[in-house]
């Protein structure tokens, strides 16, 4: 919508039951949005930096549920939030990109499967140099 903003989403619907029934952790329903900006010349010129908020929703599905037999019962829908932050120098300086990453950042607690559960937040930081 603006010369500095990315928006992007996606959503799948499965229709789908096997002879035994439900697939097991395939949800009916799941999509993601995200929004994402980048800047050049932010502190120095030539240097790039970027940031993008992900937001993924999960429907209800079915899951093994290992303290019943493995019995398929009813796990809840969830959503998550992810952001990601990275900054580039002047490639023609040094072709080094700082990263950062938080996973889950609101600390949303949910399952994928029953029996396990999704870890909290989490910090990721690392760099990329290009040879």
């Amino acid at each position: 919508p603006l010369s500095w903003l990315t928006l992007s989403g996606n959503y799948t619907y499965l229709n789908f039951d096997s002879p035994q029934g439900a697939l097991l952790n395939r949800p009916r329903h799941r999509g993601s949005f995200s929004a994402g900006t980048q800047r050049n010349d932010v502190i120095q010129s030539g240097d790039r930096a970027a940031a993008v908020v992900r937001v993924y929703a999960v429907g209800a599905r079915y899951s093994a549920d290992p303290t019943q037999d493995f019995e398929p019962r009813q796990l809840g829908g969830y959503g998550r939030t992810d952001l990601a932050l990275s900054y580039g120098l002047d490639p023609t300086v040094a072709p080094l990109t700082l990263t950062a990453t938080v996973r889950n950042l609101f600390n949303r607690d949910y399952s994928e499967s029953i029996g396990f559960p999704a870890p909290p937040a989490r910090f990721l930081m690392g760099f990329r140099y290009q040879l």
